[in-house]
């Protein structure tokens, strides 16, 4: 039998949990006011604005957010609709795909990076002294790196 968490770990945990959950939830409405597409969207669109030439590999795109292929494929659908993202074959022989961000979405991007800025200032770092947010990253680089040397969890 597991013991359980003491009181500290308790009260970290609980806090911990509703932090990572009200964070997302403004961000979500924060984005799909701004851009009327879900949070998990547009961080599709913001690792390929930050890839050389706008393009990433299918797979990696999926590794590196930890999505399912079936959330990947049905991101770059919506995306492909908006015309935001495209999806062709590497140039490597063999059946790969990549994603590329177009122009359009370059331009979301940029136009709703500030935004997304603005709102990660206002609900998780503006309260926070300089030594909190020091903490606070070697808390989530502590937690990340236990994480990352397990399996990769995709939804």
């Amino acid at each position: 039998m597991t013991a359980r968490l003491s009181a500290p770990e308790l009260a970290a945990w609980r806090s911990l949990a509703m932090m990572i959950h009200l964070v997302d939830l403004h961000l979500e409405r924060q984005v799909q006011a701004d851009a009327g597409m879900p949070h998990s969207h547009y961080k599709v669109m913001v690792l390929l604005s930050e890839a050389p030439h706008r393009t990433v590999g299918l797979k990696e795109l999926a590794d590196t957010l930890q999505y399912s292929q079936s959330r990947i494929s049905h991101a770059l659908r919506a995306l492909e609709r908006a015309q935001l993202v495209r999806r062709e074959p590497t140039p490597e022989p063999g059946r790969a795909q990549q994603a590329v961000l177009t122009d359009d979405g370059l331009q979301l991007v940029r136009r709703i990076g500030p935004l997304q800025i603005a709102a990660v200032r206002a609900h998780v770092l503006a309260d926070l002294t300089p030594l909190q947010v020091e903490h606070l990253q070697d808390v989530a680089d502590t937690i990340v790196a236990t994480l990352q040397h397990g399996a990769p969890l995709k939804d």
